[in-house]
């Protein structure tokens, strides 16, 4: 398994929890994952929303997942009921504190 993360406190604890873990602290201006070319046949991206709607995201997931390779991704979609709420919000010049980190995109985009 090959975790990465900002924060490197973060990453101390996955190492305690997954010993053989290989833990590797990354930018929040990278735009390369710190991995060879099709390394993975499963990629988890949780919680990381800014990360997963950044232009580079999606053609480095295939640079490093296999040909039969499986992504599991969370990101919010704009257009559930919150995204919809947020899009509105915006409509009326209202700003959330993380409306544009969060809903950046919908699942058809």
């Amino acid at each position: 398994m090959t975790c990465t993360d900002v924060s490197q406190e973060s990453l101390n604890i996955c190492k305690q929890k997954i010993p053989d873990a290989s833990c590797i602290k990354v930018e929040p201006a990278d735009t390369v994952l710190p991995v060879n070319k099709e390394e993975f046949d499963l990629l988890l991206c949780i919680e990381v929303a800014p990360v997963i709607q950044e232009d580079w995201f999606i053609e480095e997931a295939y640079r490093v997942m296999t040909k039969d390779s499986t992504a599991v991704l969370m990101c919010w979609n704009r257009l559930s009921l919150r995204g919809l709420f947020v899009l509105l919000k915006d409509s009326f010049g209202i700003k959330g504190k993380h409306d544009e980190a969060y809903y950046k995109r919908s699942y058809p985009e």
